[in-house]
């Protein structure tokens, strides 16, 4: 949906009740449909690039509103609804990680550098900086992924621009293997990637690494804590990394 609205991807909400998706001339009608599977969901992204500057913004608010309008008249089922995964946020998640019995690597969320730097000296096995949604930075017509990167001594000046946004930081962790844990419903699936020396984030080779990827069945009670955690959340879906260490 970040094309939207585009001539590629047009929405109309038909009142009382209708309405139809059309994407690149192929029309659907909003009645037929039975389910939405919500996954990044970030409307009017790339759409409003194609406009002058000082239209972008009111465009995309626009946009945001018209698509949510039709996710809260929608009579199907939604995987999951956007109060929900709005709801599930970074540190909603590190607060209730330790409460179904996960363990999390020690965080910093800060907008603060001397916090940042003192964190970092806390930690001196080596921290992380990581963002708090799916960043995606656009570069001209190309679209850049703002990855997990770990915090180099030659980092210490650029920590003052944490005072114009703030980062999560967290203690590296020594890794073997990454798991990437999938749950929807009541079912958990695990894919585990071997670590290879220096990886900080798998995406960065994500395509390279398809075939790397084998089934992991995680301990009985990991999967529990999984469940519960996503009890907790209210979410049908979710996508959880965790590491195996060696």
């Amino acid at each position: 949906v970040d094309g939207f609205p585009s001539p590629e991807l047009q929405l109309s909400l038909h009142f009382p009740t209708g309405g139809r998706l059309k994407i690149q001339g192929e029309v659907f009608d909003l009645a037929e449909v039975d389910a939405i599977w919500l996954r990044r969901a970030v409307v009017g992204q790339r759409a409003v690039l194609a406009l002058e500057p000082e239209h972008r913004a009111a465009t995309r608010e626009e946009a945001n509103r018209t698509f949510s309008g039709m996710l809260d008249t929608f009579p199907g089922f939604l995987l999951d609804p956007p109060e929900r995964w709005r709801g599930a946020s970074k540190p909603r998640q590190l607060a209730l990680a330790p409460q179904v019995g996960l363990v999390t690597a020690p965080t910093r969320i800060t907008s603060d550098p001397e916090e940042a730097r003192a964190f970092i000296a806390e930690n001196p096995g080596g921290v992380v900086a990581k963002m708090l949604h799916d960043v995606r930075v656009q570069q001209g017509a190309a679209e850049a992924t703002v990855y997990t990167n770990r915090i180099r001594a030659e980092d210490g000046e650029a920590l003052d621009g944490l005072v114009w946004c703030p980062m999560q930081l967290q203690a590296l962790v020594e890794r073997e293997v990454e798991l990437r844990v999938i749950a929807v419903g009541r079912r958990v699936w695990a894919g585990a990637l071997k670590v290879e020396e220096g990886q900080v984030d798998w995406r960065r080779t994500g395509a390279r690494d398809l075939r790397r990827w084998q089934p992991w069945t995680l301990p009985a009670e990991v999967e529990a804590a999984v469940l519960a955690l996503q009890a907790r959340l209210g979410l049908n879906y979710g996508a959880y990394d965790f590491i195996v260490r060696p």
